[in-house]
């Protein structure tokens, strides 16, 4: 499935976002969320609640890659809900 994104954010919160996937991505290696058939749905869940946070202004790597994280754990589809505190 191909996703397509508007939205426009500066260098360094494209920077955080990258940053955050890749972190993300790398806690879970050696998962069996990234074995096989689930690596491609784990990576769009990861990319998905990533913009989704970042999309409503979130910009802290550590609750962006937690935050995507969760999501992958939990199974649930991306919700969009509204940050505190932001």
């Amino acid at each position: 499935m191909t996703t397509t994104i508007h939205f426009t954010l500066d260098s360094k919160a494209a920077l955080c976002i990258i940053e955050a996937y890749e972190a993300a991505w790398s806690s879970l290696r050696g998962s069996i969320f990234v074995s096989g058939r689930r690596e491609a749905e784990t990576r769009e869940i990861l990319v998905r609640s990533i913009i989704d946070m970042a999309e409503r202004g979130e910009r802290d790597l550590t609750r962006l890659r937690d935050g995507a994280l969760q999501s992958v754990w939990s199974g649930a589809p991306v919700m969009r809900q509204p940050l505190h505190g932001h």
